[in-house]
């Protein structure tokens, strides 16, 4: 019989590690003295940087006709305005060479709205068809209210006359109806 060696098991007692915690890099900053690759420092690039910004919008500002900025919104807050203003006058000389009754304006605006893409003044054709209470009953001098729209004699009512009559062109048809 031989001898063995054996070595007695020892346990080893576990351990408990910890999860190591990666520190996030900090940038350090930049050394504005240290060139670049290219021979220039960061300060020489933010200035060429800033140069160039600052042309292109000049170029830009004298392009559009104004100063600076503040110029350019007011004068596009004034073209919106301008848009509004004069798609709400289209909108009244439609509504005026259809026919339709003042105080029915925006119903029958409405009722245009629902018709889809199809173009306003088309739009109010169709609901004059469909409802004729909208076009007044009211004299008019060209055309009876609510004709077909042909461009050739305006059409005025005599409540539009009147309430124009500050305009010489409205005035001197209003007395000639009268």
């Amino acid at each position: 019989m031989s001898k063995e060696k054996t070595t007695p098991e020892v346990e080893t007692p576990e351990v408990e590690t910890k999860p190591t915690v990666e520190t996030p890099e900090v940038e350090t900053p930049k050394d504005e003295t240290k060139p670049t690759v290219e021979g220039l420092t960061q300060k020489q690039v933010d200035e060429i940087i800033a140069s160039r910004v600052a042309r292109e919008r000049s170029e830009i500002l004298k392009e559009l006709g104004v100063e600076n900025i503040d110029d350019a919104k007011s004068k596009i807050a004034k073209v919106g305005e301008t848009e509004q203003e004069l798609t709400k006058k289209e909108r009244e000389i439609v509504l005026i060479k259809t026919g339709i009754k003042e105080d029915k304006y925006q119903e029958a605006l409405a009722l245009a709205a629902l018709r889809g893409d199809v173009p306003l003044e088309d739009a109010l054709k169709q609901v004059v068809a469909d409802y004729p209470s909208l076009v007044g009953k009211t004299e008019s001098f060209g055309k009876t209210a609510g004709a077909e729209l042909d461009h050739e004699t305006p059409k005025y009512t005599k409540e539009f006359l009147r309430a124009n009559q500050h305009i010489p062109h409205f005035k001197k048809l209003l007395e000639e109806i009268k």
